[in-house]
């Protein structure tokens, strides 16, 4: 469902259009530990492999990190801040390794991890490399939310069912379960479905990614 395995929630700093002191930022921050493997979201082909941060991209307030550019069905996944282990016209199965996260900030601030996976998604005709999103300026065209290519949760609960996103954000609610149904496969949704009967481990992956806490364990 992600990338990468997270050690810390998604939070509002690291989420596309969070407002920075010097920029806007273009992606999603996915918080975890240094080295953790990055796993391709779709299968696709590596179209670029360059310097993300650090002194060489103009960032040296940053340690020197990577970006895979992958390109799949007229979309470009940028996956930043990592160590690459593929290079440029690799052929890539979905969930097949990209590369390693790396620390990218120099000292811990106290406010979020060191080591992240940055991810951006871009429409392949609008796709602009080491994009920078200027202050007081509009979403460039084609620059897509990485978040909506995550699969979500569908919570099944004595009332009906709760569809969540990957951030267990609530999207709708369904009275039936055919209609539930309908709705993800319309939207490219491939949910994992929870409920009392559900295994211990599931119910433990979705706090873990959601930090929150199903209601039927509660």
């Amino acid at each position: 469902m992600f990338p990468v395995k997270l050690n810390h929630c998604l939070k509002d700093c690291g989420l596309l259009g969070a407002i920075r002191k010097y920029d806007v930022h273009a992606g999603v921050d996915f918080y975890c530990e240094v080295g953790a493997e990055v796993a391709c979201l779709r299968k696709g082909v590596v179209i670029d492999v360059f310097q993300f941060t650090g002194t060489d991209a103009g960032s040296p307030w940053w340690n020197a990190t990577q970006a895979v550019v992958v390109e799949s069905e007229g979309l470009v996944f940028v996956y930043g801040e990592v160590n690459a282990t593929v290079n440029v016209g690799d052929k890539l199965a979905t969930n097949a390794v990209v590369g390693k996260v790396s620390a990218v900030l120099k000292k811990n601030k106290g406010v979020t991890p060191t080591a992240m996976l940055h991810l951006e998604v871009w429409e392949k005709n609008h796709y602009q490399k080491n994009y920078v999103w200027q202050l007081n300026t509009p979403k460039p065209a084609g620059l897509l939310n990485p978040v909506d290519f995550l699969n979500g949760w569908v919570i099944k609960t004595e009332f009906g069912y709760i569809l969540e996103d990957s951030c267990g954000n609530i999207i709708q609610w369904f009275d039936m379960a055919a209609n539930c149904k309908a709705h993800c496969v319309g939207a490219g949704i491939s949910p994992v479905y929870l409920s009392t009967k559900s295994s211990l481990p599931d119910r433990q992956t979705y706090t873990t990614l959601t930090n929150k806490t199903l209601w039927f364990d509660k």
